[in-house]
């Protein structure tokens, strides 16, 4: 069971990730917003997948209310998090110098 919902939870990630993955590495105070804007929803997204990988119905609703729920629990799970995401942005803002318009 615990193979199947870090599966579940990796799958979750990846498809909320790939849905905001345009937000990043946009210059300026508001692309920083912006990421981190996208970085709330694409967690409650891989939430919400993960979740409803694992349980169905009730998972989609449970997912991203435990996901929360544990960055409030846990500071040092919510800046790993957040410094992962900051991580993101910068790389995708270098690599969105380098490719010609």
């Amino acid at each position: 069971m615990l193979l199947w919902g870090l599966g579940a939870c990796t799958f979750g990630a990846w498809i909320g990730g790939l849905l905001f993955a345009g937000a990043y590495g946009k210059p300026g105070y508001f692309g920083w917003g912006e990421a981190l804007v996208a970085a709330l929803l694409s967690v409650a997204v891989g939430g919400a997948v993960g979740g409803t990988c694992i349980v169905p119905v009730i998972g989609t609703v449970l997912g991203p209310i435990f996901l929360f729920q544990l960055s409030f629990e846990s500071p040092l799970a919510a800046l790993a998090v957040l410094l992962a995401f900051a991580t993101i942005h910068l790389r995708a803002r270098s690599i969105r110098g380098r490719v010609p318009a």
